[in-house]
């Protein structure tokens, strides 16, 4: 009866995850149970090794870009971002990269500070 059972199901492409004798008591008295469960230990202590080992660092080129809120410019001046409107504040310095963003530094006030314009 137990062979009929293996060869009814071996023709309906059943799968045998320890072999085709997993199905009857091992010799050395491991049933398919334990095997089962020490299995399933096996592959549970693996998947949480795997994250373990996992790079802790994102990679060289992500960034994280700022976001700005509306009627702001977002712009990368002297290598800090930063978000742009006109009337801000400004270096001199930068003028030049202020004009990749549409803007000017030129002087407004009586106390001599730069504003973007």
């Amino acid at each position: 009866m137990a062979d009929e059972l293996l060869q009814s199901a071996h023709y309906f492409g059943a799968v045998y995850p320890f072999g085709r004798d997993s199905l009857a008591p091992a010799v050395s008295g491991e049933t398919p149970l334990r095997k089962l469960v020490v299995a399933a230990i096996a592959a549970v202590s693996l998947a949480a090794a795997g994250p373990a080992t996992a790079p802790a660092q994102p990679p060289v080129g992500a960034t994280v870009a700022k976001s700005c809120s509306s009627g702001w410019k977002h712009a990368v001046v002297g290598g800090a971002h930063k978000c742009l409107r006109r009337g801000q504040f400004c270096a001199r310095r930068y003028d030049r990269q202020y004009h990749r963003y549409g803007f000017h530094c030129h002087r407004r006030d009586v106390r001599g500070n730069y504003h973007l314009t």
